[in-house]
């Protein structure tokens, strides 16, 4: 059994309901949120959030229940979370109310639903099987997953749906020096991203058919699709949303989510072929994978979680046999979402790059093995519609930050913290970039 606890909220009671509470007092009513995303943690504990109270408040009295007990005052606070502890098997309720600069309270939030504190599941099993539903695989790092003819440089990839072909860029630094494309996919399949299954150092593709739930991975040297690899058909509400080193063999593995369900799990892949599934925690459904990346500088891939709701982020630390750690950054604005990772100050481990969607503006989040060191203003605004990219052109080991557009491929050289240069590639044509 793993030794950490997961809060695990039941499907008929999942998550702190957003209900009001009647009629309002001093403008002081509280609505209840659901959690502030701590799903799993490694010392018991759980973070709950709700929404600001309209009204004058300077503060919030947070009561709870432990286990159908009688409801006990916690410490007032001035935040809109509280951290709770729990042992496995204990079962937390809270209400909460807010006062103002006069101690007047306001009427008590409704009542949350319970919080249960369980044991973690087993990770291991078999396609489909797991916590949350039915399993399937995500896309994400590892390997650098990026080089297409072995020289040691990433190179870029982009989908044709009108073909089903993947045309490759082969880059030398920043220029792009020649290219080809693949064989067509069948019908209805589209890249999911792009890894090192084998360990050769080449660059293969997994595809994926949304309409089936199928999914397969192509094995490619030298620009030649050498053998194909069916893997098991995944349930549906399952897609993969990033590949990356995440067992330690130097090959990609699948990370797959369900949305639905807030399920997640990690299928080990070797030689392109399925070896195991490793079910990672369930974590509430506002949270969603963002981004991948190694942010503890082990080599393996890690994973961004964002709530669009609440702002809430998150990072998962993996090791071999799956969860390990849980690192909670600082709430970000409405808008502001977590999309990339990359080495920005150069310390050989991730840090995290936001957007604000509206205007297209970007911020540097620095980390130190996740955890939030600072903020640093970024460059001139991108598109809204951009996809970013992580690539290393240069084979040195730094991030290039790619910019894809519909209209414009825009790169920048990161370093130190900063943008320190900003140039253009020839655009895509409309095609969508595959990582």
């Amino acid at each position: 059994m793993i030794d950490y606890f997961t809060k695990r909220i039941s499907s008929a009671r999942h998550a702190l309901r957003r209900r009001s509470v009647g009629a309002l007092l001093f403008g002081l009513a509280v609505i209840l949120a659901p959690p502030a995303f701590a799903v799993v943690v490694t010392d018991s504990s759980a973070t709950l959030q709700w929404a600001p109270a309209s009204g004058p408040a300077i503060g919030y009295r947070v009561q709870r229940s432990l286990n159908g007990g009688s409801f006990q005052d916690q410490p007032s606070t001035i935040a809109t979370d509280i951290t709770i502890n729990g042992q496995p098997g204990d079962v937390v309720r809270l209400r909460v109310a807010a006062y103002n600069a006069a101690g007047q309270l306001g009427p008590w939030s409704a009542v949350s639903d319970p919080v249960e504190f369980q044991a973690a599941p087993p990770s291991g099993g078999t396609p489909g099987g797991g916590t949350g539903g039915t399993p399937p695989p995500t896309p994400g790092a590892g390997g650098t997953g990026h080089d297409f003819d072995g020289d040691g440089r990433d190179d870029l990839a982009f989908f044709d749906a009108a073909s089903r072909r993947v045309q490759v860029w082969l880059m030398n630094g920043t220029s792009v020096v020649g290219g080809y494309q693949t064989a067509a996919a069948a019908a209805g399949y589209a890249p999911s991203g792009l890894g090192d299954f084998d360990g050769d150092g080449d660059t293969d593709i997994l595809w994926y058919q949304s309409s089936s739930s199928r999914s397969e991975i192509w094995l490619i040297e030298n620009g030649n699709t050498v053998s194909t690899h069916g893997l098991p058909t995944a349930t549906p509400g399952w897609a993969p949303r990033s590949l990356g080193d995440m067992t330690g063999d130097g090959r990609s593995d699948v990370l797959w989510h369900n949305g639905n369900v807030g399920g997640n799990v990690v299928w080990e892949i070797v030689g392109g072929n399925f070896v195991r599934q490793i079910n990672l925690p369930t974590t509430t459904i506002s949270y969603h994978i963002t981004a991948t990346g190694d942010f503890d500088g082990d080599g393996l891939t890690d994973v961004v979680f964002h709530s669009d709701t609440y702002g809430g982020n998150a990072i998962w630390l993996l090791n071999q046999n799956g969860f390990r750690q849980q690192v909670n950054l600082p709430s970000s604005s409405y808008g502001w979402t977590p999309l990339v990772a990359a080495d920005i100050d150069l310390n050989g481990r991730d840090d995290v790059v936001f957007r604000y969607g509206p205007t297209g503006q970007t911020l540097l989040w620095e980390l130190d093995r996740g955890a939030f060191v600072a903020q640093h203003a970024s460059s001139p605004n991108v598109a809204t519609d951009s996809i970013p990219l992580v690539r290393d052109f240069a084979g040195d080991g730094s991030s290039d930050l790619i910019w894809v557009s519909p209209s414009s491929t825009e790169i920048w050289t990161i370093g130190g913290s900063t943008v320190s240069g900003i140039g253009n590639l020839p655009d895509s044509g409309g095609l969508a970039p595959v990582n």
